[in-house]
């Protein structure tokens, strides 16, 4: 019977499913996961107003996104890369390709289009196949039966990065973007490549980051620019701007910077960017703390105005992705910053024409392999926007082409451009499109992409055409480029419309005319850069240098000529002083007999001061030359003095030094300061310049400042026959006191016993300026302290200090900060330190005038050390003022009275007795202290490892900009598990001397001849 009604009960649910057609849809539970996976990543997406954002990919379709590149109908490739920057093992990488064929938002077709490949990078779809770079290497991949895998590959470029046998892919070579002139521009990290090769057999090494160029072919490579961190990826523009976003030193001056790219400039990473700023092409922007990574130029008719026509650049660090807006400022530009997209650890954009836009992210991953799971790309697409109809590029006429190319559209300009090429149907389309490239009334972005497919597409027989063109106002910088880019293919160009170019009213169509002579390589067209290296343009000044450098390095004809033209200027004693400095600098720049005996010949007969200081420099700047690169990478941390970051003397430097010498002894001693800073920025060795100095500095006080002026820069360690000097200095009332600290800090360099007293007395000196002195700021006197709070000498006894302390009231409130300093340092010895701690316990319990003493020096020197007692001296009145002198202390220091007395009496368990995962929730579920974060950051030693200010002197990986790229439960599981996060990104260094000894650390700082 039970049996009877059961069956009836599924029959009548049979029966009521088959009636209800809703009621029979089961869900797939593989659906509802996917769903599920894509909601919970949306969070991960702040787009917008006016954005329909949606998951494009989640880590099952593509994993450990590193670029995207889109092609122009929506087709998506994306280079994955389990192994990050750190990891090398084998087949961690692979390249995918993803579409969308019922447009819902999200990828339905996944290919793993190239199946093993060791870090791909950079990612290319032209002429119908995909140029990809992989360190070390460049390869077009192409699918020749479009079944969504590539069959066919070809070796562009070869040894454009180390592979792994040498080192992981950090600081590699990187991103790709096309441009309108028909480069492929690749972005190049600062560990460089040793031998790079094209299809043509031309050769390229860059010790250094920058923006290297070839053809989609891969013949043509050439160096762009020069002088970047670790750039990932150009955002180029219609008309040929190139931003990038460049990653941070961790410290060191060299913040995350907005870089702006225009030929033949150097940005100065490693060697000039602290001591030869003058010589180099400034950021537009420093953004302090994050991780810059790839970049795109959305300029599309779809877009909202607001956000178009604009560079757009990803910080991985800070997880945004930002707006540049950009301003023309004569040969370069003035950026915005406009937050657009949200989204974690962002790696790259891309764009297609059909209204969307993909962002990649790194989500849940750090710097190798960690399970499949990380990252996802996200697609957005703005409401309601008109999407223009995809044409077909491979029927399309010519003529249908050009229409294209000068519509609105910045990726269907390069995909017609691009086909106009690839068919071979320029020649036909030739003079549709020269009246495209004269047309006024077209838009700028159209006529700039007729002029370089005219020259890409009828080489030498366009000439005729663009000369004429060249007389166009409008459009004369972009077809001087365009000759100047034949030149360099060797073609024959009339050289009017590039001199005349040289004198336009447009800055930029200067900079493209210098440009151009530099690609030319003929050295009797210097003498018409000399004059512009003077330009009101800091642009146009600093690339006429540098093209005058350019053509002085060539073969000797070339060399003569240049040598000649600064020779001239020079010696002409109607030359400008602009004029004088640049000629003396592209000289200093060419390390060749014939260049060195032009210096020194000059130097000799100089009698103007100013422009004996420019042959000084040029002088200086010959002595040494950078050696031959063997291959050997710099660290995260190079040496950054300049201006060579590996030097070599070479056989006129013996010449060099002996007139530089001569120079010194004969310069008036006004002079002697700044010849000084010459020599010491250009690192001549102490030995060298020293004994003249001494022997002038009996005499001469200015010979005494150029002493302080060379030592301070040279950075070696006075010898005790230069401390009376620099003591007279320190101590020298008539002396600015930023002058008089500069002696200080030189002083304070010594590790001699006998600097001891002479750099206390002059402390002292200094800080009796103080009460009256309204232009000796407090931050300077405590910077003065610190040289002797960080001097060997002067930590290494502290019965010394206090000895000193004997000599008056100063010297013994000084002698009291240095105690306390000592006792709560992270670096010094253990047994010092220990001493330190025991005098100041021992003085507080015995002496009541010693408490009131430490007390003041405790809020002079913003030290913390003895909160607990002076808490304890604040809850006791015992008559004889302590009391209000502790709370005084108290409320000067911020020190929480309630916190210490808690802290006192703490019983609750440690951290130590909770797990990992515990600490973490607690973490996020609580609020921090920053004022007691500094105070664990201090008493727990932490500095003795770590810098935290963003000019704090370098030990270890330095955290100044941790908080903007870490969120608070990384940090955390950074401290409770070193090896992650954090100290992923800083590699741990073992080094075998040749006694025997193996040291372990963090590399500092790297010199070709030494570590830190």
């Amino acid at each position: 019977m039970l049996l009877f009604l059961l069956c009836c009960l599924l029959a009548g649910g049979r029966q009521a499913l088959a009636a209800d057609p809703e009621a029979a849809v089961v869900e797939d539970p593989a659906a509802v996961l996917r769903a599920q996976k894509r909601a919970d990543l949306l969070r991960e997406v702040q787009a917008p107003e006016g954005f329909r954002t949606t998951i494009f990919a989640t880590p099952n379709e593509a994993n450990y996104p590193v670029f995207v590149a889109a092609t122009v109908d929506g087709t998506l490739f994306v280079s994955s890369d389990g192994n990050g920057s750190l990891g090398r093992d084998p087949q961690r990488g692979r390249i995918v390709r993803l579409r969308d064929t019922d447009n819902d938002g999200h990828a339905d077709e996944v290919k793993e289009f190239v199946g093993d490949i060791d870090s791909p990078r950079g990612l290319l779809w032209v002429d119908n196949r995909l140029i990809v770079l992989h360190p070390p290497h460049v390869t077009a991949f192409t699918d020749t039966d479009n079944d969504g895998i590539a069959d066919k590959r070809q070796q562009l470029i070869s040894g454009i990065a180390f592979d792994f046998s040498q080192r992981p892919a950090d600081h590699t070579s990187n991103g790709l973007a096309i441009g309108a002139d028909g480069w492929v521009y690749a972005a190049i990290g600062d560990f460089g490549f040793m031998d790079a090769e094209g299809t043509d057999g031309k050769h390229l090494q860059l010790r250094g980051g920058g923006m290297v160029r070839f053809r989609p072919d891969g013949s043509g490579l050439s160096l762009f620019s020069r002088g970047t961190r670790n750039i990932l990826e150009a955002a180029i523009s219609p008309l040929l701007d190139m931003i990038a976003r460049d990653n941070t030193n961790d410290g060191g001056g060299w913040d995350v910077r907005l870089h702006a790219f225009t030929g033949l400039e150097d940005h100065g990473y490693p060697r000039r960017y602290m001591h030869f700023t003058d010589e180099i092409i400034a950021p537009l922007a420093d953004y302090g703390g994050g991780s810059g990574t790839g970049a795109c130029w959305i300029d599309e008719p779809w877009m909202p105005e607001q956000w178009n026509n604009s560079p757009y650049t990803c910080d991985w660090g800070t997880g945004k992705i930002f707006q540049h807006p950009l301003v023309t400022k004569g040969a370069g530009y003035e950026a915005k910053q406009n937050l657009f997209l949200g989204l974690t650890r962002a790696t790259d954009l891309d764009v297609d024409s059909q209204g969307h836009i993909y962002a990649a992210s790194w989500r849940g991953g750090m710097f190798k392999w960690d399970g499949p799971e990380i990252g996802f790309i996200a697609r957005l697409t703005p409401e309601g926007a008109t999407i223009p109809s995809m044409p077909n590029f491979q029927q399309a006429t010519a003529a249908t082409l050009v229409t294209i190319l000068a519509g609105p559209s910045q990726r269907l300009r390069l995909e017609s451009q691009r086909t106009l090429l690839g068919r071979a149907l320029v020649a036909e389309a030739a003079d549709s499109l020269a009246a495209l490239a004269s047309n006024s009334e077209a838009i700028l972005a159209g006529r700039v992409a007729a002029i370089f497919t005219l020259a890409l597409g009828e080489k030498a027989a366009a000439i005729p055409v663009l000369k004429t063109l060249a007389d166009q106002p409008a459009i004369a910088a972009w077809v001087v480029r365009a000759l100047g880019d034949l030149a360099a293919e060797g073609i024959p160009i009339p050289r009017e419309p590039v001199r005349a170019a040289l004198a336009a009213l447009d800055a930029r169509t200067r900079r493209e005319a210098i440009v151009a002579i530099a690609r030319i390589g003929d050295g009797l067209e210097a003498p018409l850069l000399l004059p512009l290296a003077a330009d009101s343009d800091p642009i146009v000044g600093h690339t006429a240098i540098e093209a005058l450098v350019s053509l002085g390095q060539q073969a000797a004809p070339v060399e003569s000529a240049v040598i000649a033209a600064c020779n001239a200027a020079l010696d002409a004693s109607t030359t400008s002083a602009a004029i004088h400095r640049a000629a003396s600098r592209v000289l200093g720049e060419l390390h060749t007999l014939a260049a060195s005996e032009a210096v020194i010949a000059r130097l000799a007969a100089a009698h103007d001061p100013a422009r004996r200081a420019d042959l000084v420099w040029a002088a200086a700047r010959q002595f040494r030359r950078e050696s031959v690169w063997k291959g050997d990478s710099w660290g995260t941390r190079p040496d950054t003095r300049g201006p060579y970051y590996s030097a070599e003397e070479w056989d006129a430097s013996p010449q060099l030094l002996a007139a530089l010498l001569v120079a010194m002894k004969n310069a008036r001693g006004a002079e002697l300061p700044a010849l000084d800073r010459t020599l010491g920025l250009h690192r001549i060795k102490a030995e060298h310049v020293m004994p003249a100095l001494l022997a002038r500095a009996a005499q001469e006080p200015a010979a005494c400042l150029a002493i302080v002026t060379f030592l301070d820069l040279d950075g070696s360690v006075p010898k005790d026959d230069v401390l009376p000097v620099l003591q007279a200095v320190a101590e020298n009332t008539l002396l600015p006191a930023s002058e008089r600290l500069t002696a200080i800090r030189v002083l304070g360099r010594s590790t001699s016993a006998k600097v001891v007293k002479p750099l206390l007395d002059a402390i002292v000196s200094l800080q009796s300026l103080l009460p009256n002195a309204a232009e000796v700021p407090p931050e300077l006197i405590a910077a003065a302290k610190r040289c002797a709070c960080e001097n060997a000498a002067v930590v290494s006894d502290m019965q010394i200090i206090c000895s000193h302390a004997q000599a008056s009231v100063s010297h013994a409130a000084l002698a009291d900060e240095i105690l306390l300093s000592v006792a709560g340092s992270g670096t010094a010895k253990s047994a010092v330190r220990g001493d330190a701690a025991a005098r100041l316990e021992s003085d507080w319990k015995n002496d009541p005038a010693r408490r009131l003493a430490l007390i003041a020096a405790s809020v002079r020197s913003g030290s913390k050390l003895l909160a607990n007692v002076i808490v304890a001296t604040a809850d006791h009145d015992d008559g004889n003022g302590l009391k209000q002198a502790a709370c005084a202390a108290l409320d000067s220091l911020g020190i929480d009275a309630a916190k210490v007395r808690e802290s006192a009496h703490e019983t609750g368990p440690k951290l130590s007795a909770y797990a990992v995962d515990r600490v973490l929730e607690l973490v996020d579920q609580q609020r921090g202290d920053r004022a007691s974060g500094a105070e664990l950051f201090v008493s727990k030693k932490c500095t003795a490892c770590h810098a935290a200010g963003a000019n704090s002197a370098s030990l270890g990986p330095s955290l100044a900009n941790a908080a903007g790229v870490y969120n608070r439960r990384q940090l955390a599981e950074s401290v409770l598990l070193p090896s992650k996060s954090i100290a992923q990104g800083f590699a741990t260094t073992a080094i075998g001397l040749h006694d025997g000894r193996q040291l372990v650390g963090f590399i500092t700082s790297e010199a070709a001849d030494a570590l830190t």
